[in-house]
């Protein structure tokens, strides 16, 4: 499996998308222009959301923590304005969690592969909608079923959510 990261600006668009979508990815675009100086395989997954493997970067910058620093700053010298989140972990999915949970820090999150697992269980189940693309109506039945974590979520079991969701199931459980 190979690490993450993920950098969030999740407040973007609502702070530069006035006058539309296009002006909004226009000047999104100078902070994947100074991220890319990291390292030039970058995913702009959406508009104020860059993803980007981890292997790289980590090894020339010395780390996990030390690439978490140096795209923190790379943030910060852009001079955007925005909150933004840099989290680094064994997933897509868990790195953007914790870019996300990052963004209310002010600091890099990176999560241990030892306690990455502990990490997605804890998560709330509303994270899959927020972070993980799982439909808002899954979500919400998930949560009356009581169902209020990741971690409850991975009891029922791949084949329940499966023959319940579909293809969201397997998707929920992948994630």
């Amino acid at each position: 499996m190979s690490r993450s990261i993920a950098v969030v600006f999740p407040h973007w668009m609502q702070q530069h998308g006035q006058l539309g979508e296009e002006h909004a990815f226009r000047t999104f675009e100078h902070v994947v222009r100074a991220v890319t100086a990291l390292s030039p395989l970058v995913e702009v997954q959406d508009i104020g959301t860059i993803v980007l493997s981890a292997r790289g970067p980590s090894r020339y910058f010395g780390g996990d923590n030390a690439v978490a620093q140096k795209l923190h700053q790379i943030c910060i010298d852009a001079n955007t304005g925005s909150a933004f989140g840099v989290g680094i972990a064994d997933s897509r999915f868990a790195a953007l969690a914790a870019a996300h949970l990052a963004v209310s820090r002010q600091l890099p999150c990176v999560i241990d592969t030892a306690i990455a697992t502990a990490f997605i269980a804890a998560l709330p189940v509303a994270s899959l909608s927020r972070v993980g693309g799982i439909t808002a109506d899954s979500v919400d039945l998930f949560q009356r079923l009581g169902l209020g974590t990741c971690g409850a979520l991975l009891t029922v079991g791949e084949a329940a959510l499966i023959d319940r969701f579909g293809v969201e199931g397997k998707r929920v459980h992948l994630l």
